[in-house]
Parts: structure tokens; C-alpha cells; sequence
């Protein structure tokens, strides 16, 4: 895969832990999205970092619209 930075929602856990795992790695930026999870986002964050990938987390509920867009502004700034 080519892309190096990377947004995952729903990230901290299931398939989207493992969708950053898969593409965690060296020049490798991901914003984690999370709601309820952030202890398991804590864990994923400090496992990829060992990989040298560059981990940020965000909280927000996915089905406010003020979230989403503070998850987009968040993910931009980075």
C-alpha cells in the first residue's frame, strides 16, 4: 500500500485494530478513531509505536455531526 497517513474509525478495536496493525509501519501516520475504547486505543497506540508508526488518537461519536467534523479537523492538523 502506498498511503502513509492514514484514519481509521472505529479503530481501537475488532477489525480496525487490525487494519492498523496491517498497515502500522516505518513513515506510517494513523489517527485512531475511538468512542468507548480508550483503553484498548492506549494499548493499540503503545503496540504500533514499536513498529516506529506514528499513532493519534481521537474520540467522538460517530453519530454527531460535531464529532465527525472534529475527527476531520483533528485528522487534517496532523
Amino acid at each position: 500500500m502506498e498511503a502513509n497517513k492514514i484514519i481509521i474509525t472505529g479503530g481501537a478495536t475488532r477489525i480496525g485494530a487490525a487494519i492498523a496493525k496491517k498497515l502500522s509501519g516505518p513513515k506510517v501516520e494513523i489517527v485512531i478513531h475511538y468512542f468507548k475504547s480508550k483503553s484498548n486505543a492506549d494499548k493499540l497506540k503503545k503496540k504500533l509505536s514499536k513498529n516506529k508508526t506514528k499513532v493519534y488518537l481521537v474520540k467522538g461519536d460517530l453519530s454527531k455531526e460535531t464529532d465527525v467534523i472534529k475527527i476531520v479537523k483533528f485528522a487534517k492538523s496532523k
